[in-house]
């Protein structure tokens, strides 16, 4: 559970149930001395004012940022109930870390207000594309406005790529919080820069395979992500019939098999689905816009898909010292009815991932559902 030094990636977790045990123990696993920054993801279990109070006691001024899941990916793999999380150290990251809250009343000037100032700190020049910084993003995953937060921060951060996922409380849908400054918020979206020598690739994946079935959003609320219609039918009337069920027969599980994906530039983004509403409607992960055509999708095999996105990462750079990863709860869920939870919960920390179960991904000026993003840190220096 230990891994120290004043040059490595310092990974680290707690399964205790006591909030102020948890802080402890989480604390005394990552090097947060030599931490340029320390990031942990936690479960909403925790009892948040207690476990707030708990880190300020124990970090002190050391920098500290998270968020609360729907799922936490340790050095263990996959659990739930526990805080884990990781530090990178001074001596090879230059980090600088903006907050920006209330975002539901969203202002574009506040965001690209918040990301400039970021690149400033690390001293990135303006509008010249950075190789060797990049950006990770934790938002409120209840906010429904990622689309526009991510979107105003990638184009104000001039070409560095980022990567980032939406914070969770565990399938309640209640609230979702960030952790800044010594206390957990909601209605907010943290920026972490990283500026760093040391090798790495941003990625996503999902394992959905695009269908020649092509559909038209004819009604929709863009902002509750609700579709109305599809094809000018009732939305769950038409997504039963693509997919060749009954409309009783549409569950949580239909969705994991059955998703829609958006083609931007040549890529598929999955537009997953979130639940059917009583009246008939389908409420989405993202927001889709009236006229907007999508291609229906098929689940394919998640693990085998895993185990080739690994494999293309240790190609590139061998085997990583960390893997931070965004992972779609709704991924999650399929691992159990799927049963594959224990053997990609070991790919997991074979891998050395850190990270967590989110309510939406984001990938550069993307917001997406259903995947898995991320980034590979290698060891030494970059070429």
């Amino acid at each position: 559970m230990l891994q120290t030094g004043k040059h490595c990636i310092n990974k680290g977790f707690s399964l205790s149930s006591d909030p102020a045990e948890a802080a402890r123990e989480f604390y005394a696993s990552v090097d947060a001395d030599n931490a340029a920054i320390t990031v942990f993801f936690c479960s909403p279990s925790y009892n948040l004012d207690v476990l707030a109070a708990s880190l300020r006691e124990v970090f002190g001024n050391r920098p500290l940022v998270g968020c609360t899941t729907a799922g936490e990916i340790s050095p263990m793999g996959y659990l739930e109930g526990s805080i884990t999380g990781f530090s990178l150290p001074k001596s090879e990251f230059g980090v600088a870390v903006e907050m920006v809250d209330q975002i539901s009343g969203y202002d574009f000037t506040r965001v690209a207000t918040a990301a400039k100032r970021a690149r400033d700190s690390l001293g990135l020049p303006a509008n010249e594309p950075a190789k060797k910084a990049f950006g990770f993003l934790m938002t409120d995953g209840l906010s429904c406005i990622e689309e526009l937060v991510v979107s105003g921060i990638y184009r104000s951060l001039g070409g560095i790529h980022m990567f980032g996922g939406s914070a969770a409380d565990g399938g309640q849908y209640r609230a979702t919080h960030i952790y800044h400054d010594g206390r957990f918020r909601s209605d907010a979206t943290l920026l972490t820069l990283v500026k760093t020598n040391r090798p790495f690739t941003i990625f996503k994946t999902d394992h959905f395979q695009a269908t020649d079935e092509k559909i038209v959003i004819t009604e929709a609320n863009p902002a509750e992500r609700v579709v109305r219609e599809i094809n000018g039918r009732p939305a769950v009337e038409e997504y039963a019939r693509l997919v060749g069920i009954s409309v009783d027969e549409v569950d949580y599980q239909t969705f994991g098999k059955y998703a829609f994906v958006a083609r931007v530039g040549g890529t598929y983004y999955v537009r997953g689905i979130q639940r059917a509403t009583d009246d008939g409607h389908l409420r989405f992960l993202c927001a889709i816009d009236e006229g907007v055509v999508l291609s229906l999708a098929k689940a394919g095999d998640l693990t085998r898909n895993l185990k080739e996105t690994f494999s293309a990462i240790q190609k590139r750079m061998g085997t990583p010292e960390i893997i931070i990863a965004c992972d779609s709860m709704h991924r999650n869920l399929e691992l159990d009815y799927g049963g594959m939870r224990p053997e990609v919960s070991e790919l997991m920390a074979l891998n050395n991932v850190i990270g967590f179960s989110t309510y939406g991904e984001q990938i550069n000026f993307m917001h997406t559902s259903n995947t898995f993003t991320g980034i590979a840190i290698g060891s030494g220096e970059s070429s």
